[in-house]
């Protein structure tokens, strides 16, 4: 059987993120062909079959539970969410002035992006894959449209996942700081699962124990 599947990036990510799952050595259940996307916008352009699967990873989350909201969806995968952190008023508009901005973005880019991999590791070590990122992350279109893009609530994705009529999973690292929003969404999901000792970069880190929460999906499709 094959299953199509949306998968919606992380801000700062690639589109091409969760397609690191398809190379895990936990064997899936099934043919499972990976779109990666950005945004529902790129997803309802995408040609990805009838009924996917929508996947998202940590800010991506929003975006694969707004598809299934809209569109036909056979199921929602979690991972690890998130809905954005808030900045001041001051730092969005001195992003938004461009020279300034793109200034700002280049001094200390780097060093936030280098800060972001080790913390969304631990207390696992940096893959090569994931580190090999960094060179993506630190671009400033990328690192402006992670810091401007919307930051939802507790209570908008506690609407959000209510009015889904799919069954959804969602899988977090034990040791991830973003862990209670997993547990926040608890009443109205099929599924959680929390992985022992695992942070929040989990399809680097753990991407078999991903399959598995995926494959547990697809068998109660």
């Amino acid at each position: 059987m094959t299953y199509h599947a949306l998968a919606f990036c992380g801000m700062p990510g690639t589109a091409a993120d969760l397609k690191i799952l398809r190379f895990s050595s936990q064997k899936l259940t099934c043919d499972l062909q990976i779109y990666g996307v950005a945004s529902v916008e790129g997803a309802v352009d995408t040609d990805c079959g009838e009924n996917p699967i929508c996947i998202g990873y940590s800010r991506g989350c929003w975006n694969a539970m707004r598809y299934a909201s809209k569109y036909p969806a056979a199921g929602v995968l979690l991972i690890a969410p998130h809905w954005g952190n808030r900045i001041s008023l001051w730092l969005r508009l001195l992003l938004c002035i461009p020279i300034l901005g793109t200034a700002l973005l280049c001094i200390a880019g780097p060093r936030s992006i280098r800060k972001m991999l080790q913390e969304t590791a631990f207390p696992s070590e940096i893959p090569a894959a994931y580190q090999a990122l960094e060179n993506i992350y630190v671009q400033t279109s990328i690192l402006r449209s992670a810091m401007l893009s919307p930051v939802y609530s507790t209570a908008e994705a506690q609407a959000l996942v209510q009015s889904l009529h799919v069954p959804v999973h969602v899988i977090a690292g034990e040791r991830d700081k973003a862990l209670h929003i997993a547990k926040e969404l608890k009443p109205w999901l099929k599924r959680l699962t929390v992985v022992p000792n695992a942070g929040h970069a989990l399809p680097w880190t753990h991407g078999n124990d991903c399959v598995k929460a995926l494959n547990r999906l697809i068998g109660e499709l």
